[in-house]
């Protein structure tokens, strides 16, 4: 399904890369298309073996700005890749499927980036634990403000846990395509086969001098409990076998 119209670049490519988890797909595409703001695309790269996601997106064939883009037995990086190498717009905001996109969030996106024209912006998570039904708010820094990229790879090789929040990963970021597009030019892809997440941070990183932080939290993540999450995030911070599994691999 194209954009509207292929000769005007839309504002926002949102990437989503996702397997099998319908019911978390649904409500992040419902919190984008509901967005008071209209200048995207979305892309989803849909790598399930079941036929759930295949069949929820036949709901949005009317919505001319999504793709769905059919991928299958890809693992991660490779499916965040091509989910990326789809993208056309100015800025990309890849979200995991567990995340919900707070209203409103777009559209001051966009007026903090025409303002400022960074390489990259960040903000805050907030936290919703589904069988709990609990929120937890961010707790969000006083003023925006702009974080120079060698001292946050200071902090991170220091291995200081609170300098990932300002870093770029998926659910909290949208970086410029120039940037983007820079990083495939020279590596050949931006997510790399151990971790796309923290590799595709770190080459962002990489290619910019500074990250612009702003002090409002944009989106929710979502966790099944307070003993799991939906992916593998959760496993590494505690150390469980899941995590040298996924290192294994």
């Amino acid at each position: 399904m194209p954009y509207a119209n292929p000769e005007i670049k839309p504002f926002f490519s949102i990437v989503i890369p996702t397997r099998d988890r319908a019911f978390l797909l649904k409500d992040l595409i419902d919190s984008i298309v509901s967005q008071d703001f209209d200048d995207f695309e979305i892309i989803v790269a849909d790598n399930s073996k079941e036929h759930l996601s295949q069949d929820l997106l036949v709901n949005y064939k009317n919505e001319t700005r999504l793709h769905n883009v059919k991928t299958g037995n890809l693992n991660m990086a490779d499916n965040w890749e091509i989910a990326i190498n789809s993208a056309s717009g100015k800025y990309l905001l890849l979200f995991s499927d567990k995340m919900i996109l707070k209203q409103g969030s777009l559209k001051f996106l966009k007026e903090y980036i025409n303002q400022n024209n960074p390489d990259c912006v960040t903000w805050n998570i907030d936290t919703y634990i589904d069988h709990n039904n609990i929120y937890f708010d961010k707790a969000t820094i006083e003023k925006d403000k702009i974080i120079s990229s060698d001292d946050l790879f200071r902090d991170i090789l220091k291995a200081d846990m609170f300098s990932f929040d300002c870093s770029a990963f998926h659910c909290n970021s949208a970086v410029s395509i120039e940037i983007i597009n820079k990083i495939k030019s020279k590596t050949g892809r931006v997510c790399m086969q151990l971790n796309p997440d923290y590799t595709m941070s770190y080459q962002i990183l990489m290619y910019i001098s500074k990250i612009h932080k702003i002090s409002k939290s944009l989106s929710v993540l979502r966790y099944q409990d307070f003993d799991s999450g939906y992916g593998n995030g959760s496993s590494f911070m505690k150390k469980t076998s899941q995590a040298k599994l996924f290192m294994n691999d």
